[in-house]
């Protein structure tokens, strides 16, 4: 496999990780802001309440559910494929 070619297979996989993080992550802090609208949402998270916490937590359990199995596939397949792009064969290939 050619060096860009892993590259961009490395980049690709990092850019649908990043999209699903930024998901759980604005999901869960819905939750936690209980749906208010962004003005009125406390973006300090030291102003939340234990049910805020506890809506956060409940969100993140069920992003889990839905995305944990596909974002860590995400990230041993980048490890793998930066593993990969270091040996001396594939930096040869390029």
């Amino acid at each position: 496999m050619e060096h860009n070619t892993l590259r961009e297979a490395i980049a690709r996989r990092r850019d649908e990780a990043l999209d699903i993080q930024t998901k759980i992550d604005v999901a869960c802090d819905k939750a936690g802001n209980c749906g208010c609208a962004r003005d009125q949402a406390s973006a300090d998270r030291t102003d939340w309440t234990h049910a805020a916490w506890d809506r956060y937590a409940a969100a993140a359990v069920e992003m889990d559910r839905l995305y944990g199995a596909r974002l860590r596939r995400l990230y041993r397949d980048i490890e793998a494929l930066e593993r990969f792009a270091a040996l001396p064969l594939a930096a040869r290939a390029s």
